[in-house]
């Protein structure tokens, strides 16, 4: 790898921590301004979903305009849509005018994520695309840990610092970005190796299991805040239980980077599922903070297994990366937008308990899926592939 490809490298993974911690900032002062502002169940789950629509919808663009167009303006030009989409956030007085002004942030994030996994892809040899995407999995999401946390404390103190933190997190990010012109080669498809091939075949049962995995993800982040406020804890320890799920994702992405264990094999996809179908139960019988922690825990950990299949088989390709990183980002956006959506129905119609029941028989729904798409792969079907 050339010193200049290893410099962008080393941009996109610090610029992507910085940005991804103050849209946690950002994102969670969201819901607990809404909260504040008198946000139904109801209200919350559509704040939750109406912003990832606009990022689902985004993504599919956005990713192939990564596939044409290289450089800084896609992402500087996201950044700078969410950091006012956010601070007009922050000047309403209704959860009806938070409901509009988020939509702005979904196209911003769109405009960052796909095309910095492509870049990142196009930087990378079939030697080395797992450890970079580990390393990009793990900026990520040390960005995302400590921001909800920080939005809990800082929002306890002043809801105007929370959201000013998130927005001088991103706009650091974007300058980062802007100081820079990352150029993708433009180079012929060549033909699927094995190891791609296999990918292309576990493509869909990823996508398929994270779908599953951010339908639930979208309902703690929207449903969560308000399910700990009923129980009488404060914004600090919502976010700090927030931030334990995005702490295990770093620690499975560190493990799931230094070994090809789980590639191309359907046990970690299933049993990864499993351990967020227990969470959802944990969550519905827990009410204490030493209870809801290591249930956190596994849950980060148990997700960190499926976005990671999903991104690598995505991207473990030799061509069309910009547009496969943005399905990948899209189904993700689509499980946020659907989790929290029926989730506040459901939570607004029993309790704010009653989602984490439902986002189990999706779950279970997605395993029988999974299996089934296995199966009818039966050609790629060995000892390995278990």
């Amino acid at each position: 790898m050339t010193g200049i490809r290893a410099f962008d490298l080393k941009i996109l993974y610090a610029s992507s921590l910085l940005f991804n911690m103050g849209a946690a900032v950002a994102g969670l002062s969201v819901t607990l301004y809404a909260i504040r502002l008198g946000a139904s169940p109801l209200q919350l789950g559509l704040i939750g979903m109406i912003w990832p629509s606009a990022y689902t919808l985004s993504c599919l663009l956005s990713g192939r305009l990564a596939d044409r167009f290289s450089g800084r303006v896609l992402p500087v030009t996201g950044t700078a849509i969410a950091c006012a989409s956010f601070y007009a956030t922050s000047m309403t007085s209704t959860p009806v005018q938070i409901m509009m002004l988020v939509i702005p942030a979904g196209i911003g994030f769109a405009l960052v994520w796909p095309p910095i996994e492509a870049w990142i892809a196009h930087l990378s040899t079939a030697d080395n695309l797992r450890r970079n995407f580990g390393i990009f999995n793990i900026s990520w999401c040390l960005g995302a840990a400590p921001g909800p946390l920080m939005a809990g404390i800082a929002s306890d103190l002043n809801t105007s610092l929370s959201f000013g933190i998130g927005i001088l997190l991103m706009a650091i990010s974007g300058a980062m970005i802007s100081t820079r012109r990352i150029s993708i080669p433009r180079e012929n498809p060549s033909p699927l190796s094995e190891s791609q091939e296999r990918s292309r075949k576990f493509l869909y049962l990823a996508w398929t299991a994270n779908f599953a995995t951010y339908f639930t993800l979208g309902i703690v982040r929207s449903l969560f805040p308000k399910l700990i406020n009923q129980l009488g804890m404060g914004g600090a320890t919502t976010g700090g239980l927030l931030s334990a799920v995005s702490f295990s994702q770093v620690i499975m992405f560190a493990i799931l980077s230094s070994t090809s264990w789980w590639h191309h094999r359907i046990v970690p996809l299933v049993l990864s599922q499993v351990g967020v179908i227990a969470s959802c139960l944990l969550i519905y019988l827990t009410s204490d903070f030493a209870s809801f922690l290591p249930v956190m825990f596994l849950l980060g950990s148990a997700a960190g297994v499926v976005y990671f299949s999903s991104i690598y088989y995505s991207l473990d390709a030799p061509a069309g990366l910009g547009a496969r990183s943005g399905l990948h980002e899209a189904i993700i956006g689509l499980g946020i937008v659907a989790g929290p959506l029926t989730g506040g129905v459901v939570a607004q119609r029993w309790t704010l308990r009653t989602p984490y029941l439902l986002s189990s028989l999706v779950l279970a729904a997605s395993i029988v899926a999974v299996l089934i798409l296995w199966n009818m792969n039966g050609s790629s079907r060995t000892s390995q592939t278990y």
